[in-house]
């Protein structure tokens, strides 16, 4: 089973373009799994540093514009620098 917090690698999955108005992560595709599917965990070792979180901030002068797209707050590109 496939368990938050841990890293996996997947094999033999279906990319598809995002097609819900509200998604779930910032990206325009998504991964489906099929039958042929297949997940390994990686070690600690390896995983260890990988970030937990990632997070993509907006100014808050920007939030009330942002939340009148079509997308809502996710999926916007922004770069601070």
């Amino acid at each position: 089973s496939i368990v938050e917090g841990h890293a996996y690698f997947l094999r033999n999955f279906r990319v598809s373009r995002q097609t819900k108005k509200l998604n779930a992560v910032p990206s325009t595709y998504a991964i489906f799994f099929t039958p042929w599917t297949i997940v390994e965990e990686i070690p600690t070792e390896i995983s260890g540093s990988l970030p937990l979180y990632i997070f993509n901030f907006v100014d808050f002068e920007d939030l009330d514009e942002r939340a009148r797209h079509p997308n809502g707050l996710v999926g916007m590109d922004f770069d601070p620098f």
